[in-house]
């Protein structure tokens, strides 16, 4: 009997577990749509007004975990000069200042 109710008790912490991890690949994956799945998977509300239109790739060869999705998230937007900042139990995103681009140096020679 006791036996059983281990194995009952091993089995729920198996799904319990493997439900924290997801798999996640996207290739041109509009931001939007990322903010809209982040929300969704995590359940969370996020609140924009801006239509980001950039896209992202994320290639992963394992699962990974829900709430590193919301990382995922955070680091796209701060590329692309927006912040995810969590004010009480909505994340809201907001346009920074600093907008991070990479800039090509030209070598001249003389």
């Amino acid at each position: 009997m006791l036996r059983k109710y281990a194995l009952i008790f091993l089995l729920f912490l198996q799904i319990v577990y493997a439900s924290e991890y997801i798999d996640f690949n996207a290739k041109s994956i509009k931001i939007q749509k990322l903010i809209e799945l982040t929300a969704k998977i995590n359940n969370i509300s996020i609140l924009s007004d801006y239509n980001i239109k950039s896209k992202i790739n994320f290639v992963s060869k394992k699962k990974i975990l829900k709430t590193k999705l919301l990382s995922i998230l955070r680091q796209s937007l701060e590329d692309k000069g927006y912040k995810l900042v969590k004010k009480k139990n909505i994340y809201e995103i907001i346009k920074t200042k600093k907008i991070h681009k990479f800039t090509k140096l030209a070598i001249i020679k003389i």
